[in-house]
């Protein structure tokens, strides 16, 4: 799969990349650098299972089966 930006994208993309890091730096600070990555998965699964769980609420409520 490719995906590609447009310019507004780009501009976007310019602005926002550094305001990330600078989140993701902040949001670490005092954590033990061996924490760090067992954590995030950790937070990756539950997003995931949320995610899940919304798509099986929503196939229930239009009255399809799917399993997800």
């Amino acid at each position: 799969m490719h995906v590609f930006l447009t310019d507004s994208g780009r501009a976007l993309q310019i602005e926002g990349v550094p305001l990330a890091e600078e989140v993701n730096r902040i949001s670490v600070e005092g954590i033990n650098e061996a924490s760090i990555a067992p954590f995030r998965s950790t937070l990756l699964t539950m997003i995931e299972n949320l995610v899940k769980a919304e798509v099986q609420a929503s196939l229930a409520a239009t009255g399809t089966s799917d399993a997800v």
